[in-house]
């Protein structure tokens, strides 16, 4: 699900980009809350969609309202990266391992479907069962496994798939000792575009209250009517530094040096 929001105060139309475990939930509430005619909502796009593949998508598919590179643009969360990539290794484990069951019993598979309303098994098979038994032997069972296979699959300067050849290949073993089908987008991967003129809005997940600010402004909602409230919170991710060795933090700062320098984010 993606969503695009006209602001008049603005005069543009912005597409919400939503990098995993940056209080994305708690976006899409506030959004939601919006009278219906001002935003579009596209079920048939991911929610996690890096916005290269948000714009080539709309337009691919011929979507009703695609992204109009002439005067559309992007807001997003982000966040600590650090603080990121241990909340989604241990949220994306946890899933993982909750939809392996999800395929061996119906009652698991109807208790998934609840906490996960926005997942879909349209497209997913037994292959799908053994891709994701792969990605937990090879690249989940334990976190130090996870920043290793960050080592490998770096990330591209504009939003190119990482660690992958071709997009139809997306699920498939290339042969390599490592499971080259595992995809950690960085930050950078998700907000850039390689052509420029297509502006991104950065709000941090540790100051949303600026967002509510921007968002009341720029979509004519008074401060008074805006909330907002974590969702799918663990907790995990406030004592970040216990998971990591000096080793595996430098491998995260390499692989969002983007977001660090641009952000000025601190270990």
């Amino acid at each position: 699900m993606a969503y695009r929001i006209t602001s008049k105060y603005y005069k543009k139309k912005f597409w919400y980009i939503a990098p995993p475990k940056t209080g994305t939930q708690a976006v899409r509430e506030m959004i939601e809350r919006l009278p219906e005619d001002q935003y579009v909502s596209h079920p048939s796009l991911s929610w996690h969609m890096i916005a290269q593949e948000l714009i080539g998508t709309t337009k691919q598919e011929k979507i009703t309202s695609a992204f109009n590179e002439t005067n559309d643009a992007f807001f997003a969360t982000v966040r600590n990266p650090w603080a990121r990539t241990v909340s989604y290794y241990y949220y994306q484990k946890q899933k993982f391992e909750e939809r392996i069951k999800a395929y061996n019993s119906l009652k698991e598979a109807e208790e998934f479907k609840t906490k996960y309303p926005w997942h879909s098994f349209n497209y997913e098979d037994t292959s799908t069962k053994k891709t994701i038994e792969l990605l937990l032997e090879n690249n989940y069972s334990s976190f130090e496994k996870f920043i290793e296979s960050l080592s490998y699959s770096k990330p591209n300067k504009f939003n190119l798939m990482t660690g992958i050849k071709k997009v139809d290949e997306y699920w498939q073993w290339d042969g390599h000792e490592k499971y080259r089908a595992f995809h950690y987008y960085s930050t950078q991967d998700f907000l850039t575009y390689y052509k420029p003129h297509i502006k991104t809005l950065i709000f941090t997940q540790e100051n949303l209250e600026v967002l509510v600010e921007w968002f009341g402004i720029a979509f004519d909602v008074p401060s008074e009517q805006l909330q907002i409230k974590q969702i799918n919170v663990q907790g995990i991710g406030d004592k970040y530094r216990d998971h990591y060795s000096s080793k595996m933090a430098s491998i995260v700062e390499e692989y969002e040096q983007y977001i660090i320098k641009l952000v000025g984010y601190k270990y």
